[in-house]
């Protein structure tokens, strides 16, 4: 995150981080109720759920050739069953209420900007210093 949000106090906690958090949600929670943010935060979970089942199958083709430590039984089967039910959940949740996949899209159209803006400050901030 900016530099002005990690600032830390005395004993270490990123209080600018705390406030900026606890704001987003007390905006959040009061925007609905109990049921919608239920249902919003199980659509988040889903749509964020799909791309790390896609990352097994990636990373597990990309280092075949590497030792691991922990490798998923049934090789593929697992993330591919879990992105179809992901998927099937997803579509069952537009089905019955589309705003609450536009409400569960919403967050991430708002922090993947952030992201991908960090990631390339971070990036080029750290290629510029020499590992020892």
């Amino acid at each position: 995150m900016p530099k002005s949000i990690r600032k830390t106090n005395k004993n270490g906690a990123p209080y600018i981080a705390i406030i900026v958090s606890v704001i987003g949600t007390l905006l959040i929670a009061w925007s609905g109720s109990f049921t919608t943010l239920s249902q919003i935060s199980v659509v988040s979970r889903f749509i964020q759920y799909i791309p790390t089942c896609l990352a097994v199958l990636i990373l597990r083709k990309k280092y075949a050739s590497k030792d691991v430590n922990f490798r998923i039984p049934g090789g593929a089967i697992i993330p591919i069953f879990a992105v179809i039910i992901s998927i099937l959940l997803l579509i069952k949740a537009g089905i019955d209420e589309p705003m609450k996949i536009v409400w569960g899209l919403g967050g991430m159209i708002i922090v993947v900007p952030i992201y991908f803006y960090m990631t390339k400050v971070y990036s080029k901030k750290y290629n510029d210093v020499e590992v020892k």
